[in-house]
């Protein structure tokens, strides 16, 4: 069973997953508010964002966010999915 405790702490998110092993995630609330965003576009849209952003090709949903939200955004991205994918 997966089990997620979140915490927010101006302007940070602090995401812990109960699962082994056990994984902590840092994210903006800036990258979190994108993630939230794409993600209430269906997981085919996720799918292809993701692979997108490892291509490196332009994601306008990304546009405005540094280098460092754009890979929080792919990680947490990545994390989301792979419970789909089990």
């Amino acid at each position: 069973m997966l089990h997620l405790d979140c915490h927010f702490v101006k302007p940070v998110y602090w995401v812990q997953v109960h699962r082994e092993p056990r994984v902590i995630l840092l994210i903006s609330a800036k990258s979190q508010h994108c993630v939230e965003q794409l993600c209430a576009e269906g997981c085919q849209s996720v799918r292809i964002f993701i692979a997108r952003l490892e291509r490196g090709e332009p994601v306008p949903q990304v546009a405005d966010l540094s280098d460092e939200e754009r890979q929080q955004v792919l990680a947490e991205l990545r994390a989301i999915m792979a419970v789909y994918d089990e």
